[in-house]
């Protein structure tokens, strides 16, 4: 990896290793899984993030988590780790849910039309609120820059959260940004991501993200974004 000082981005005053990556809390802290362990499929990988996080910040997100994995894993053409975890997991929790939920979740349930080579098909969809997606995206990308940039301060970094579309427009901005990034990759289909910092703006990066080869988001973060929204 890129010394952070090659970089230049922001450094912090101090290390914070053993605070909580979300809120700064240096007491009660647990381990927290980025990306969260319940989207990996069964054995779970050996080399998953953890980081320390407060047992506040740990239990206050499992519903937006679960929304998360939900729409991440509907998709038709997930891999074969999605699909495994739509049905052994999302569908069967399903049975069980409230009332309330399964209500919102056939509000976001439809279909769409989408332009291909082929002609215009109709495609399965599953919306996902933007208050909720966009909060998990940015925990996330808070803990990868604190798993693989520990100086980095982000403090009061904005951050600005695309969902890429299976669109030939979405697709081409995919194709454009990932030769330019660094690659990783946790579970065999589950979460692969690009990921780089900007050389002419201080304190700015962007990442990939590709869930189980099917959902997709870039986000952007560090001064350029200024006005972009926080979590």
């Amino acid at each position: 990896a890129v010394p952070v000082a090659e970089l230049g981005v922001v450094r912090r005053n101090e290390p914070m290793k053993n605070s909580c990556y979300l809120c700064g809390a240096t007491d009660g802290l647990t381990r927290d899984h980025v990306p969260p362990k319940s989207l990996f499929p069964d054995p779970k990988p050996s080399n998953l993030i953890t980081l320390p996080c407060c047992s506040g910040c740990n239990s206050g997100f499992s519903k937006d988590d679960e929304l998360f994995r939900i729409w991440a894993s509907s998709g038709a053409h997930c891999s074969p780790a999605g699909k495994w975890i739509w049905q052994n997991k999302v569908a069967p929790s399903l049975e069980t849910r409230n009332m309330k939920l399964i209500e919102h979740l056939r509000k976001n349930m439809g279909t769409a039309k989408l332009e291909t080579p082929a002609g215009e098909v109709e495609v399965p969809i599953f919306g996902i609120p933007v208050r909720r997606a966009t909060p998990f995206i940015i925990r996330l990308t808070k803990g990868l820059l604190r798993h693989f940039h520990p100086d980095y301060d982000y403090t009061d970094t904005p951050f600005q959260v695309n969902n890429l579309a299976p669109q030939p427009k979405h697709l081409a901005v995919f194709a454009q940004l990932t030769p330019l990034l660094q690659y990783d990759e946790r579970g065999e289909g589950v979460f692969r991501f690009w990921r780089g910092f900007a050389q002419d703006v201080l304190d700015s990066g962007v990442w990939v993200y590709l869930f189980y080869d099917a959902a997709c988001f870039v986000v952007y973060h560090g001064q350029r974004f200024g006005t972009a929204r926080q979590a």
